[in-house]
């Protein structure tokens, strides 16, 4: 949160600011109880260059946020990056949709289907890194995913490819 408020106000923060302050500027100018007064021209093109200027600036942050959410900072799937065979535990980018053990369902893909191969956890959360620690592994596989797992075990890169983590919510 604090990371996109310093990008907020770097020189187009700026902007954004002299825009607010403009916008309550103008709230504020409602609340003067002189009716007397006769409205210049210059004050209210003042007031409509603001209120555009805010508007656009607006427009910007929003295409700003949908770019970042468009590049996939907010997927919820995981890539694995290796297997630790003594402790049975997979090694996955940290990402900001898990934490310490939020369970995961991991699947195995073949020729575009996806299996699901069993149950994890996040057991430990490192700076650039999570630890899964598998809890089930279905017993009612084929023989070839069988094997796919075996060549994962073994952190075979292009069987490892094919796994994907997905954060899971049980039904019950």
């Amino acid at each position: 949160m604090f990371e996109r408020l310093r990008k907020v106000f770097t020189f187009n923060g700026l902007f954004i600011l002299i825009g607010v302050l403009g916008g309550l500027a103008s709230i504020l100018t409602l609340f003067n109880s002189n009716y007397d007064f006769k409205i210049n021209v210059k004050w209210f093109l003042f007031l409509i260059y603001v209120f555009i200027t805010t508007v656009i600036i607006l427009l910007k942050v929003l295409y700003d946020l949908q770019q970042e959410f468009e590049k996939g900072q907010f997927k919820p799937h995981f890539r694995i990056i290796k297997y630790q065979k003594s402790t049975e535990e997979f090694l996955i980018e940290k990402s900001e949709l898990l934490e310490h053990n939020a369970l995961v369902s991991i699947f195995y893909s073949h020729d575009d289907f996806e299996t699901e191969i069993g149950k994890a956890y996040v057991s430990n959360v490192n700076d650039r890194y999570f630890q899964l620690k598998i809890i089930t592994i279905s017993d009612n596989l084929s023989n070839e995913i069988v094997t796919a797992i075996n060549k994962i075990k073994n952190n075979d890169a292009k069987e490892i490819k094919n796994v994907t983590i997905k954060s899971f919510v049980t039904k019950n």
